[in-house]
């Protein structure tokens, strides 16, 4: 037993089960004899921190001290830094305050450990910031989720059974709402490697059990605080960028009407050049249109579910009003569209504009990606369970490395090619189709053309 005037350390447990000083440094083995006696020892000293001081840091010792109630586990010798870090450290009241000048109400993070005490623990120790906490025993109770509930931010144990908190890592960056979430590895591993396996998988932080409460609390708060900062921001630019482009679509239909009448002959005669230039306006100017029509449905489909107007109508006529439609980009890079059916007429359960938003999504991306002069075929058909639409060009193709990525947001392959491109218009595509119970896919190599097939249930 050595005794200093701010902390004590012990080798043994004193027999009045009293300690006065704020931090309590054990140097006991948890021995079968031992864990009630220490169990006791901490309860009864409410107001000391027990940290537990060993050359042997295994799970079950770590789980052990976890349960118990110890907050650390250093290593012997003891580093008297560590130390004064505890008695230099922010205390909870000041903490507090300091946490609480944002709203995190509505931030939601998901808790993923086997070990019901750790949940229950961490739990406790971010109900000061008032966020929303989704906790899973297993990781296959959290991979049910991530497909459907975005998050603000992961915390993962590594050591689980079945599915590591690595390998559920993986799985989520792979998802599309949670692609982007933070994660915060939770674990009684403690060597260099785990730790750069966690960074190499994109984690934000690393918190070693047993927990350091305020350093917990403080991590989170400041993962949330950014992940809430980073929303605002990016809510604002999205705000003003459909504010803009729906702005923009009433000048740009009026000046589309004004060139039809122009170029229809309706105030007298003009010139086979006059005609010719206004022509070539209009074809802009409804480019125009068809690109802000683009980005008011990314926005659409991102900040809400599409709801869908379903109505029975011919599938062929759809196809034939969407080419008809595209027909000033059609005529002038001077490429030829075949249509070839076998449906003869049949009726499909649509949302009409959405149907022709994606198509034409389609017919402009072969339009946009194929030679001058070229051809691009389009094909109807069905099988006994859906209707199928494909769209084939003769363009320049897409490298394999590309096409695992193609259907993503911002996904774009306009500035290789050195053309104008978002990237939006295949993400809206898949959006559209799978609101309709159908999948959509792609293949293509390079220098030999695109083609893009998607199925809607009858």
């Amino acid at each position: 037993m050595l005794f200093t005037t701010n902390y004590i350390i012990l080798d043994e447990i004193p027999a009045n089960n009293e300690i006065k000083h704020p931090l309590c440094i054990l140097k006991i083995n948890f021995s079968t004899d031992n864990i009630n006696k220490l169990s006791n020892l901490i309860n009864n000293n409410p107001n000391t921190e027990f940290w537990l001081a060993t050359n042997n840091p295994s799970k079950k010792i770590i789980d052990k001290a976890n349960e118990l109630g110890i907050k650390n586990i250093i290593n012997l010798p003891i580093d008297e830094n560590l130390i004064n870090k505890f008695f230099n450290k922010i205390t909870p009241q000041n903490n507090h305050s300091q946490i609480s000048d944002i709203d995190l109400s509505e931030s939601k993070v998901a808790i993923v450990d086997d070990n019901d005490m750790n949940i229950k623990l961490l739990t406790e120790i971010l109900s000061d910031l008032n966020i929303k906490i989704y906790s899973y025993n297993s990781p296959e109770e959290a991979i049910k989720n991530i497909e459907t509930e975005k998050f603000d931010l992961f915390m993962l144990d590594i050591l689980m059974p079945n599915i590591s908190g690595f390998d559920l890592a993986k799985r989520i960056k792979k998802t599309e709402l949670n692609s982007t979430t933070p994660i915060v590895f939770v674990s009684a591993m403690v060597d260099i490697e785990s730790k750069l396996n966690g960074y190499e998988l994109g984690a934000y932080s690393y918190i070693e059990k047993p927990y350091n409460i305020e350093l917990v609390k403080t991590q989170v708060y400041n993962i949330l605080k950014k992940q809430l900062h980073t929303k605002t921001i990016n809510t604002q630019k999205e705000n003003f960028v459909a504010m803009l482009t729906h702005d923009l679509k009433s000048p740009i239909n009026a000046e589309i009407n004004a060139l039809e009448l122009l170029i229809q002959k309706k105030f007298g005669e003009i010139s086979d050049c006059q005609h010719e230039i206004i022509g070539s306006v209009l074809n802009s100017v409804k480019y125009m249109k068809h690109i802000t029509d683009q980005i008011l449905s990314f926005y659409k489909c991102k900040n809400s579910y599409i709801k869908l107007n379903l109505e029975n109508t011919i599938f062929e006529e759809i196809v034939h009003d969407s080419i008809s439609s595209m027909k000033f980009l059609i005529e002038e890079k001077k490429q030829k569209v075949h249509l070839k059916s076998t449906l003869h007429k049949k009726q499909i359960n649509i949302d009409v504009i959405e149907i022709k938003r994606l198509i034409c999504n389609l017919l402009s991306n072969a339009i946009e990606y194929t030679p001058e002069g070229s051809e691009i075929w389009i094909d109807l058909k069905q099988n006994k369970s859906s209707f199928i639409f494909s769209i084939k060009d003769s363009g320049y193709g897409i490298a394999p490395e590309n096409l695992a990525n193609i259907f993503d947001e911002y996904m774009s392959l306009a500035k290789k090619q050195k053309r104008v491109g978002f990237g939006l218009g295949l993400n809206i595509c898949k959006k559209i189709v799978e609101a309709h119970g159908g999948n959509i896919n792609i293949e293509s190599e390079l220098g030999k053309g695109t083609t893009i097939t998607f199925a809607i249930p009858k």
